[in-house]
């Protein structure tokens, strides 16, 4: 059984005078295993460190635990491996960092990779075990969030930051609390939903104001009869542009997506059978008038009339809009050009 003796203290017998601390073996009581070169290095200021001879070989780590396969050691000067079953898989100190040494599949969770010069399509850090592909990575100056060895997310030295892909977001009510300097951008809870901007003094702006749709007729010739009383405006020929409305010329109306507030805008250029008529057109929504009317009196001779309105109006979502028209007299009507254009233009 090997023994520790310290100092000058002479059991099992005296040290050597220049040892202060030693290992001596049972079987040989005035020979030392280990000197305090060897064991403790004390320096002229009483400095106490434990010195551990190099090793290159993760096999047999130099501190090792359990079955002797798996622990410490110096691979190289100031270079120290942890190696788990006989393979270096975590070194410490090489270039200020911590690093995976195995090869390129990370083996632990919360892995941190070897390749330190890591780039916008190799990350450095992976989350996932046995996934080297995703993770944070990045050129000198910036960061980069890698979804399968692809850039989703860069922030670049500038901190502005630049989305490979779609950006979703999920739906709220409003916006968050208001800070000075800042702004939200958020989308609202509505059905469907719609994309809105906050600034910093709590301002909504609603930013899906592209809604809109018209239908027109250009060059027509066929007359409607039977408008002494409020009737549904025919004629409507051609689908304008559109987005995010349905424009039906062959129905004669424009049906709206979403609730808002809605620019509503109709002119006509028309005439009619009779002289000394006055012909009214007015806005429906949802089969109801609304305060926008327009009217014209036409005089003899052949007359031609013209005449429009505009207005915004509150129009609930799925709800049509037409153009009704009405004379006070005997008459056809028949609608040369006319146009309605419907616009969102607030919540």
């Amino acid at each position: 059984m090997a023994e520790l003796t310290a100092g000058n203290y002479a059991a099992p017998s005296a040290p050597d005078t220049g040892d202060l601390f030693c290992i001596y073996s049972g079987a040989d009581s005035d020979t030392a295993l280990m000197t305090k070169a060897q064991l403790f290095d004390l320096s002229g200021e009483g400095t106490l460190q434990v010195i551990l001879p190099l090793s290159l070989d993760a096999v047999t780590p130099t501190l090792a635990f359990g079955d002797g396969d798996t622990g410490f050691y110096e691979a190289a000067d100031d270079r120290i491996q942890f190696a788990r079953a006989g393979s270096a898989i975590l070194e410490f100190g090489f270039s200020g960092a911590w690093q995976i040494v195995a090869a390129a599949t990370p083996t632990t969770k919360g892995a941190i990779r070897a390749n330190l010069n890591s780039s916008a399509t190799d990350p450095q850090f992976c989350p996932m075990q046995g996934d080297a592909t995703t993770g944070i990575g990045g050129i000198s100056g910036e960061l980069s969030i890698i979804t399968g060895g692809v850039e989703a997310i860069n922030v670049d030295a500038a901190q502005s930051v630049t989305v490979a892909n779609s950006l979703y977001m999920t739906e709220q009510a409003a916006a968050l609390g208001d800070t000075a300097t800042q702004g939200q951008l958020w989308v609202k809870n509505t059905t469907p939903c719609e994309l809105w901007f906050t600034d910093d003094t709590g301002t909504d702006l609603d930013l899906l104001n592209n809604t809109y749709a018209n239908i027109y007729v250009s060059g027509g010739s066929t007359a409607q009869t039977s408008i002494t009383s409020a009737v549904l405006m025919t004629g409507f020929a051609t689908d304008g542009p559109s987005n995010d409305c349905t424009a039906a010329a062959a129905s004669d109306k424009i049906t709206v997506s979403r609730a808002g507030d809605y620019k509503v805008s109709f002119s006509n250029s028309f005439v009619t059978s009779a002289s000394n008529v006055v012909v009214t057109f007015t806005i429906y929504v949802d089969g109801s008038p609304t305060t926008l009317i327009c009217k014209r009196k036409i005089g003899t001779g052949g007359d031609e009339g013209t005449t429009m309105c505009q207005g915004v109006l509150a129009i609930a979502a799925a709800k049509d809009v037409e153009v009704y028209v009405a004379a006070d007299g005997s008459t056809s009507m028949t609608p040369n050009e006319a146009q309605l254009t419907v616009e969102r233009v607030g919540a």
